[in-house]
């Protein structure tokens, strides 16, 4: 820890009267450095951590019908269920527009399981499904395996750099 910061929370609780102002100084000093070693655990997730997240910010937000921030975490093209790409994003957002409204995303219960690779995934895809996979993901990319309410669904997770983009899905026999 800085010696700034240790001076200053050294001096928060030794029992001296500190104003509002200091107090608040410290408060911020601290966090701030909190907020920084966050950050810095995030940049170096892994591929299979970041997948996870992506998976699990997509479906808490589609549990609560929430389409800006949901579009914010989606890109095109979209394998829509393994047979279909969409590749306009106004369409992509009129499939989330209609799919939130019609469906009761709420009451689903949802569960992150396995992430794999693409090629690991590959072994066991459905012929039909190969197609759309070649159009949305790169070896680079992951599949998060996730059951919802005892069924199994995968997303497909876009990696670039640092970040990571839901592109599509599929319900597998």
């Amino acid at each position: 820890m800085n010696p700034s910061i240790r001076s200053g929370i050294k001096f928060a609780f030794q029992g001296r009267l500190l104003t509002t102002v200091s107090r608040m100084l410290v408060a911020g000093i601290v966090a701030s450095h909190v907020l920084s070693a966050r950050t810095d655990l995030e940049n170096e997730s892994t591929p299979c951590d970041r997948s996870r997240a992506i998976a699990e910010r997509v479906l808490h937000f589609a549990k609560r019908k929430k389409l800006e921030p949901l579009m914010k975490l989606v890109d095109t093209p979209w394998g829509n269920d393994g047979s279909k790409v969409i590749e306009r994003r106004e369409d992509l957002e009129r499939f989330f527009q209609k799919t939130l409204e019609e469906e009761s995303l709420a009451e689903v219960e949802w569960k992150i399981g396995k992430v794999v690779s693409v090629a690991e995934y590959r072994k066991s895809a459905e012929p039909k499904e190969l197609e759309v996979l070649d159009q949305v993901l790169t070896p680079a990319d992951r599949i998060v395996r996730v059951v919802a309410d005892g069924e199994k669904v995968v997303l497909y997770v876009r990696l670039c750099k640092k970040q990571a983009r839901l592109v599509g899905y599929h319900y597998p026999l």
